[in-house]
């Protein structure tokens, strides 16, 4: 079995059947191509091959955009056939004893006042687990590392671990309202965020930032900014 679709919005009910609750955004475009195996007895339909995704991503009520992208992921589905209703009953059932890879990259990812430059990344799925590691991106002229573990499962709990290295806090202060040029400097930083579908619950564990010394980019915190933290007689003290 082979097939390819260049409009894949029109596949928003067959996806939203086999992830019900997961949230879809509002425009798709791109090119979707299955390569893939078929095969059905009397309870269900199990489909085996690799799907490649070529597209952009759009999503206006939530503030995000993905352009660029480049997805190659193996699949193994099952489908049983005990409710007429495929959308109450179908799900993803993949074999714990064969892991599937695959890779994902994206140009652009724009979310909010944040913006991701070339993110890589491999995925593996195993169970009803979906793992993106080895990720790779640039943001605020610095750059990201880190990985992604989701469940493939309602209500889809996600939870990320990220390195970030060298950021810039001039560039920050450049997309944020009201403190443009309150800072500048060069930082790392340690992140675990943790959330369901689209939604972010929880940022846990330390976060950890760091300072570094360059000459490309002082590290300079304004006299208004100050003021604006503490009040006007107030201070701020580094160690």
């Amino acid at each position: 079995l082979s097939f390819s679709v260049d409009n894949v919005e029109k596949l928003r009910p067959v996806i939203e059947s086999l992830f019900p609750g997961f949230p879809t955004p509002e425009k798709t475009s791109g090119t979707l191509a299955v390569k893939a195996y078929a095969q059905a007895n009397r309870e269900n339909l199990s489909v085996r091959g690799i799907a490649t995704f070529n597209g952009d991503i759009v999503n206006s009520p939530q503030p995000m955009s993905l352009s660029g992208i480049a997805l190659s992921l193996p699949f193994d589905l099952r489908v049983p056939f005990k409710s007429k209703s495929i959308k109450k009953s179908a799900h993803i059932d993949l074999p714990a004893q064969k892991e599937k890879s695959g890779t994902l990259n994206i140009h652009t990812i724009k979310f909010g006042l944040i913006t991701l430059h070339r993110l890589s990344c491999h995925l593996q799925a195993l169970g009803n687990k979906l793992t993106a590691n080895e990720i790779r991106c640039n943001l605020f002229r610095g750059n990201a590392s880190g990985e992604v573990f989701i469940d493939l499962l309602t209500p889809y709990p996600w939870h990320t671990k990220l390195k970030i290295n060298r950021i810039s806090l001039h560039e920050i202060c450049e997309n944020i309202p009201n403190i443009k040029d309150a800072l500048s400097g060069r930082v790392n930083a340690y992140l675990t965020l943790s959330g369901k579908g689209d939604k972010l619950e929880a940022m846990q564990g330390e976060f950890k930032a760091e300072a570094i010394k360059t000459i490309e980019e002082p590290m300079h915190i304004s006299q208004v900014f100050i003021r604006k933290l503490t009040g006007k007689k107030g201070s701020i003290f580094f160690y």
